[in-house]
């Protein structure tokens, strides 16, 4: 078993012994973008600043961003209970992020700008 699977049994055993289930409560991501054939790094950068920032507010959209890890997929899947998701396009999720209220002037650095 390896550090991840790890993590995820303790974040279930603990959501358990604790009387929440952390997976039926989840809600489904408002945007799911596939950065895993993306060999342009500014791209992935802004993506990840910007999943970041609306991630930070429960009342924000919420972003789940694929990379080139075999268990992004399986993860969306288990945790969110999504397996084939509806993928937001690089450029529309950036539109939208920079278009946002939940980010702020001064949270993006330049070059996403």
């Amino acid at each position: 078993m390896n550090l991840i699977s790890i993590k995820v049994v303790i974040g279930v055993l603990s959501a358990s012994l604790l009387g929440s289930n952390v997976f039926l409560d989840a809600t489904k991501p408002d945007y799911v973008i596939d950065l895993s054939n993306s060999a342009n790094m500014p791209n992935i950068v802004a993506v990840q600043v910007c999943a970041g920032l609306l991630n930070r507010e429960a009342s924000s959209p919420s972003v789940y961003t694929l990379l080139n890890e075999p268990y992004d997929s399986q993860w969306l899947s288990d945790i969110e209970g999504v397996s084939s998701p509806s993928l937001t396009s690089v450029d529309n999720f950036l539109e939208t992020c920079l278009a946002s209220t939940k980010v702020r002037e001064g949270d993006l650095p330049p070059f996403i700008i």
